[in-house]
């Protein structure tokens, strides 16, 4: 048998102090769960982000090929981040209208702008982060992916750097020219010591 209330029948709560234990505690765990549900909105945000991304690179992959090369990514990269270009000369043709006034759609370009630099300086810094089309293990994966969020720790992704132009002819001629200059500077020095002990 369930015990008994052991409070009086129409007996109030008392009112809570402001200052006390008991208003702090509920103050802490009020926070508490503001604090989890912020956490839980921005990894929601940030999954969609990834999402939307992934599902970009996947629809412009090539079914044919098993494995990409650097130089590749690169371009699909770069691709990528030109992805606004069309949306950002839709609003530049709004501004040029005459008598307007104010600028339409500033916060959506302003957006834009953000995401791009943001996005340009990864790639050129510590890398850009997207699916690993290199190994092609984890590329025949990512091409049977339906685009559903519950696969996405299945998704290998690495990060790539902007690839850098090919200029090794120049380098390597500047390298042997001043090796030689070196190696003509020690001559001399040699033989001057060699004379210097003959006299």
């Amino acid at each position: 048998m369930p015990k008994a209330l052991n409070t009086k029948l129409g007996q109030r709560r008392k009112a809570i102090h402001p200052s006390s234990r008991k208003a702090a505690q509920l103050a802490r765990g009020a926070h508490k769960k503001e604090k989890r549900n912020n956490q839980e909105a921005e990894r929601s945000l940030r999954q969609n982000v990834l999402v939307e991304k992934l599902k970009w690179f996947h629809e412009r992959i090539d079914l044919d090929k098993s494995v990409y090369s650097k130089e590749e990514v690169c371009q699909l990269i770069e691709e990528y981040l030109q992805r606004f270009d069309e949306e950002l000369e839709q609003i530049a043709i709004v501004h040029s209208i005459k008598n307007r006034q104010g600028r339409q759609y500033a916060a959506r370009e302003d957006a834009i702008k953000t995401t791009i630099e943001k996005e340009q300086n990864e790639y050129t810094t510590c890398g850009f982060e997207v699916p690993d089309l290199m190994n092609g293990k984890h590329l025949k994966f990512f091409k049977v992916w339906n685009g559903d969020a519950k696969y996405l720790t299945a998704i290998k992704l690495s990060h790539v750097k902007a690839c850098k132009p090919k200029t090794h002819s120049t380098d390597t001629t500047d390298k042997s020219v001043t090796k030689l200059d070196n190696s003509d500077k020690d001559n001399d020095v040699k033989s001057k010591v060699t004379e210097d002990s003959n006299q």
